[in-house]
């Protein structure tokens, strides 16, 4: 472990011995420590990693998720998307239908054998403000020959005593009075039937109805 340094005697031997002694000592545990501390370093270093490692794979599959989960939405939203625009475009060509069904003339062959020039004046006549839709025919029709004035206001009387059947109407009582509003009285085509014809709806759930057409009975 040492020397007995001889060229010392007595309690000079015996102290230097016991120096170099706890200078080994000493050394041996400061050793000892150095190496403990490394070891405890490289678990610290060997945990990090490990950790680390840990981490990252928990990020793949996050990100992993996160793609699939955010496809998935994507699809779901064109999906919907799709779905709304289908919805919109079936609702507007039905309410499109609607309109032109009852706008147009309830032709059930009711007004086949009457004269030519009169099937041909009903089959053409147009809304004064809708030109693309049509008045309507007979099945829709009804004399008016009596109009008057009344705050402003022009009110057709009914004065059709005609059967309804045969023209495939609904019954409008003659003396029901029906105000015209002035954006449907219509001038430019004339009228052959030698009355006044005002062109209606069918009741709504409260028994009112829409005009469609007036025409004054002058023949033009």
């Amino acid at each position: 472990m040492g020397t007995d340094y001889p060229h010392l005697v007595g309690k000079e031997r015996r102290f230097a011995q016991e120096s170099m002694e706890r200078s080994y000592y000493r050394n041996a545990r400061r050793r000892d420590e150095l190496i403990r501390r490394r070891r405890k370093r490289q678990a610290k270093k060997a945990r990090y990693r490990q950790r680390d490692n840990a981490q990252g794979a928990a990020m793949t599959n996050r990100s992993g998720y996160d793609e699939d989960h955010w496809t998935d939405y994507a699809v779901g939203a064109l999906v919907a998307a799709a779905w709304a625009v289908a919805l919109v475009l079936l609702i507007g060509g039905t309410l499109l239908l609607a309109m032109r069904t009852k706008a147009q003339a309830r032709d059930q062959g009711q007004w086949e054998n009457s004269d030519p020039a009169i099937a041909e004046w009903y089959s053409e006549l147009k809304m004064p403000d809708n030109p693309s839709m049509r008045c309507c025919g007979q099945a829709d029709a009804y004399y008016a020959d009596k109009v008057y004035a009344k705050d402003g206001k022009s009110i057709a009387v009914i004065t059709d005593t005609r059967p309804d059947a045969p023209l495939g109407r609904s019954h409008v009582p003659p003396g029901t009075e029906i105000v015209i509003p002035n954006h449907k009285m219509k001038w430019d085509r004339g009228n052959p039937t030698g009355h006044n014809v005002i062109f209606l709806s069918n009741p709504n759930d409260e028994g009112l109805r829409d005009v469609y057409c007036f025409v004054d009975g002058t023949e033009g």
